[in-house]
């Protein structure tokens, strides 16, 4: 009772900091979203938390109205919304798609806040230090269940199949993870920024140690999201040696944590062999290939053209509920979600949004004052296509950051630009690096 009594006056702190910061509520936002996933381990799936995150993330987008309505950048983005939301009301399960309906939506429009509001270098950097916290909340969120044995238990050590007990892996669960393997993968961009907020030791240590809990779950998604984080710093972002620098202490910080770490991590890696994970083939089974599998023979044999084309017919992000209850697994990839309750023209639209962005980001010269901004964009976009083959369209706090933080990094490039924009010219004509 007393947990659940602290939840509301969270939400409740929230909604007044919406109201007395206005616009610079957006330095919580990512830090509010890890703490409403805190949250859902004390309450059901749809319950008070999840409606007071979205008033909270409502009233932080009226602040943003006026630059909203112009729709003057990513008009595939309301496109969308127009479209899901007519598509909406053919839904047979209307509670539940238009939860998810309206999750998609806002965590989507805060790349219009992000682009219209980190347009300078103080507030570009005030953005990425709120990103330490979220660092420091996974950390603790994780450690918790493993010290104090609360939150959510490993998937594959609480079915039937495993052998031993239930393993707790924290408050946030592999899902959960996400949006702090975000900020673990822009690390070089936050240390290049770090405004002595935090002791560069003390945010190097938490880091590594939310990585070990991040690998410790097992989950490849949530692994792979800060190597490719690092891959492609490497890749774009010119400051390689610091980089490198990162990457080395990050590995011989792994490294010699290892043997702490190591048991634990042969004991679950185990408990997903037991289950057939490892086994050639396996992927053959694997839901979210079966799942698009079905999608593709849907669409070739074409039995039901209004509900492949535009998803009528189909409960639209509801495709596991009938009668309000569960009745099948729900898709997971974002692909067959949107093709079943958005028919192929909304995976078209929804495909147009994700081309706008990479235009975007590619249109910001390879000047070295704009280098950091466009691969720290670009970076972003490819873990978020890369998440979503494994399904992201309904993690609320993942989708947020991913689409706050590509709109600030645009929206500072842009800004950037602007009021650089005759020296890159005259730079770029001379054919100098600028």
């Amino acid at each position: 009772m007393l947990i659940r009594l602290l939840i509301y006056l969270l939400f409740a702190i929230a909604i007044v900091l919406v109201y007395r910061m206005k616009r610079e509520f957006i330095y919580y936002v990512p830090i509010f979203n890890i703490l409403a996933d805190v949250s859902f381990n004390y309450f059901d799936a749809f319950s008070a938390p999840t409606i007071l995150r979205a008033v909270v993330l409502t009233l932080f987008l009226v602040m943003f109205w006026e630059q909203l309505v112009k729709m003057d950048i990513m008009r595939a983005m309301y496109l969308f919304f127009f479209y899901i939301l007519i598509i909406l009301l053919f839904s047979g399960e209307m509670l539940v798609s238009f939860k998810t309906v309206a999750q998609v939506i806002l965590s989507m429009s805060v790349f219009v806040a992000g682009y219209k509001y980190i347009t300078n270098y103080d507030r570009y950097r005030k953005l990425l230090e709120s990103l330490n916290w979220v660092i420091v909340a996974g950390f603790v969120a994780a450690a918790a269940g493993y010290v104090f044995d609360i939150g959510r238990t490993l998937e594959y050590t609480a079915g039937t199949q495993y052998e031993g007990e239930a393993e707790f892996i924290g408050l946030l669960g592999s899902g959960g993870l996400y949006g702090p393997a975000v900020a673990l993968a822009l690390l070089p961009v936050i240390m290049q920024n770090r405004y002595r907020n935090m002791p560069r030791w003390v945010l190097w240590a938490v880091s590594a140690g939310l990585y070990i809990f991040i690998i410790l779950n097992v989950r490849r998604t949530a692994i792979m999201i800060p190597i490719i984080g690092f891959v492609s710093s490497l890749l774009f972002y010119r400051r390689q040696t610091k980089v490198l620098r990162y990457l080395f202490l990050f590995a011989v910080t792994l490294a010699l944590l290892a043997p702490v770490y190591r048991p634990l991590l042969e004991k679950r890696v185990a408990a997903r062999a037991e289950l057939g994970r490892f086994e050639k083939g396996f992927i053959q089974t694997e839901s979210r290939y079966t799942e698009n599998l079905e999608m593709l023979r849907k669409i070739r044999e074409f039995d039901d053209p209004l509900a492949i084309i535009t998803g009528i017919g189909n409960n639209i992000f509801a495709e596991h509920i009938e009668q309000g209850k569960i009745v099948r697994r729900m898709y997971h990839s974002d692909t067959a979600k949107l093709v079943y309750g958005t028919g192929l023209i909304g995976l078209l639209i929804y495909l147009v949004i994700y081309g706008q962005m990479l235009v975007l980001i590619l249109r910001i010269p390879r000047a070295r004052i704009l280098n950091e901004y466009r691969s720290a964009a670009l970076t972003l976009w490819i873990i978020s296509v890369f998440v979503s083959f494994n399904g992201s369209i309904t993690l609320v706090t993942f989708r947020t950051m991913s689409f706050l933080l590509m709109g600030s990094f645009i929206g500072m490039a842009n800004a950037v630009i602007k009021s650089h924009g005759a020296v890159l010219a005259v730079k770029r004509q001379k054919g100098k690096p600028a």
